[in-house]
């Protein structure tokens, strides 16, 4: 997870996008229903506008790559295992199903909004507010989005239709699902791998019909617990980095130069050390011991 401009109160803009997006998606939930609107239609209405809000603001903030846009680190050690793990989830929801729900232009339609549900709700949690919990630390970064993201899904689990364990089934996976998410982030140095993921998964749930809810919801736990604890040792194994680009690409994004990250020189990388000397202790230079993130 890399760094950036530290944010004064990232836990009251996880609690305030939070309960923003819950209540935004409500009300257009209820309206939709009162309109007559049916199928996905109530969800599309919900996230066309909140995708357009969110690519106006990286837009016009410039932060498209600080907030995890950018190319993956596929040779990054633990990187390509991680991809290939995740496709762990979308392959037990198929392997549950009896078969497609859905046909022809609803497959279609079904994939946009995949993809617009999975790019919303990773860019909100995995990139802004993943990188507003930078300076806090990788595990409070990673616990607090995926606490806020099984807040985001809860009202959609409390439906009256659910039993309370397949609500908290819902909530669980939610969480679960987070923590993969911010995971591959971190891992992979990119949000695309974790859109990917996303919109995969949601997909798979549109347009297939499990044989049962119950074993399919127990399975995908299962697999995402297995997928968090995998990637967690994955994320802790050691890496090697060089001072000079690691500091000076840390240098370039608390400043928000994210042009020039990577490009810096090695008298950069010891001006920003000179500045930060706490993350100076922490690093291991020279050395394959694993170099944290501040």
């Amino acid at each position: 997870m890399t760094t950036s401009a530290r944010t004064p109160h990232p836990h009251l803009a996880l609690i305030l996008a939070t309960v923003g997006l819950v209540v935004f998606l409500g009300a257009v939930g209820t309206v939709s229903y009162l309109l007559g609107f049916t199928g996905y239609l109530p969800l599309a209405a919900g996230f066309l506008p909140l995708a357009a809000a969110v690519t106006i603001g990286l837009t016009l903030r410039r932060s498209w790559r600080a907030t995890g846009f950018r190319p993956v680190h596929i040779k990054r050690r633990g990187a390509p295992a991680a991809i290939l793990l995740v496709v762990a989830l979308p392959i037990v929801v198929i392997s549950c199903s009896s078969g497609l729900a859905a046909s022809g232009v609803r497959i279609v339609e079904s994939a946009g909004l995949a993809v617009l549900v999975g790019f919303v709700e990773e860019t909100i949690f995995r990139g802004v507010l993943l990188r507003a919990f930078a300076s806090r630390g990788t595990v409070v970064a990673i616990v607090a989005t995926s606490i806020g993201f099984a807040v985001a899904h809860s009202a959609a689990a409390l439906s009256p239709d659910q039993s309370l364990a397949a609500s908290l089934g819902t909530v669980g996976f939610a969480f679960l699902f987070g923590v993969i998410a911010a995971l591959l982030v971190r891992i992979t140095d990119s949000i695309w791998p974790a859109i990917a993921l996303h919109a995969t998964f949601d997909f798979a749930g549109f347009v297939l019909t499990p044989r049962s809810s119950g074993v399919t919801d127990l399975a995908t736990i299962a697999v995402a617990a297995a997928l968090a604890v995998t990637l967690v040792l994955i994320s802790r194994r050691p890496v090697s980095l060089r001072r000079a680009d690691y500091c000076a690409d840390l240098e370039n994004l608390t400043s928000g130069n994210d042009q020039s990250v990577g490009k810096s020189n090695e008298a950069a990388a010891a001006q920003w050390l000179s500045k930060n000397p706490n993350v100076a202790d922490r690093l291991t230079i020279g050395t394959h011991e694993p170099i944290p993130h501040p």
